[in-house]
């Protein structure tokens, strides 16, 4: 694939939300190439029956390698050759149930299953990420996308669609990791230019959006408002710290266009 090619999918991505036709030979989403055919070490490696599986904040997700096995027959993408966003390989998957141990199921049909879904495809995602390599990244994403999620939660005033993201956001943060390292050897998230000025408009954006919200918000008295405004800005000053160069400006303008 030459420079021009990538250059034309990465722009693609930035300018649409997930395609309606996933796994299409002319698709202009960013691939990644898995190791075809090989049963993840998590699962072959392990020297017991119980996989226990490190998400993040100290959680961790539980299954037997039977289970597990039973997973990823079902679900294949989630090791699969080519990694697509997390929303795209959801929606076709969302209507199967795989039946496991102690009469127990995996199920997408369900808000809280669909986050173990996100977790399982960030987890898997990561051991071909390089993890070591990309992990203050990571680390920074995840960061910069809560830091999102709770600015609007918060001008919400809660809703349990923003509890789902806090944990959806792992599968969110691990496709853009994806990105970086495809784009490795070409390079297109380094612009030579200065992004000051653009950072300053995004950011700048979002403070207007905390200033307009919390002044017509209707459910907070008027004395109470100043003390949410800089509570929220506070919130911004540290997406402000967190977005040293264009990947990270580019990624959170894009997480934060498709999601709220």
């Amino acid at each position: 694939m030459n420079r021009t090619i990538l250059l034309i999918m990465i722009a693609t991505l930035f300018s649409c939300k997930n395609s309606d036709n996933k796994k299409t030979q002319n698709s202009t989403v960013p691939q990644i190439n898995m190791v075809e055919d090989k049963e993840p070490d998590v699962i072959s490696g392990y020297n017991k029956d119980i996989v226990y599986i490190s998400i993040d904040d100290g959680d961790t997700l539980a299954y037997s390698k039977s289970d597990l096995r039973k997973i990823l027959k079902t679900f294949p993408e989630l090791t699969d050759e080519i990694a697509y966003p997390p929303d795209e390989e959801y929606a076709t998957e969302k209507n199967i149930t795989v039946n496991l141990s102690n009469n127990s199921i995996f199920s997408l049909n369900c808000e809280l299953c669909r986050d173990d879904y996100f977790e399982l495809y960030a987890y898997f995602l990561k051991m071909h990420d390089c993890d070591e390599d990309y992990k203050m990244q990571r680390e920074t994403l995840i960061k910069l996308y809560r830091d999102i999620n709770s600015i609007y939660g918060q001008l919400a005033h809660g809703g349990t669609y923003y509890g789902h993201q806090y944990r959806r956001i792992l599968g969110y943060a691990e496709y853009s990791i994806c990105l970086l390292n495809s784009d490795k050897d070409y390079g297109d998230f380094k612009k030579s230019y200065d992004i000051k000025k653009q950072k300053a408009f995004y950011i700048m954006l979002l403070k207007q959006t905390i200033e307009d919200e919390v002044n017509n918000d209707t459910e907070t008295l008027p004395k109470d408002k100043p003390i949410r405004k800089k509570e929220l800005l506070k919130t911004v000053d540290e997406i402000n710290s967190l977005i040293t160069d264009y990947f990270y400006l580019k990624m959170t303008q894009q997480f934060q266009n498709s999601n709220y």
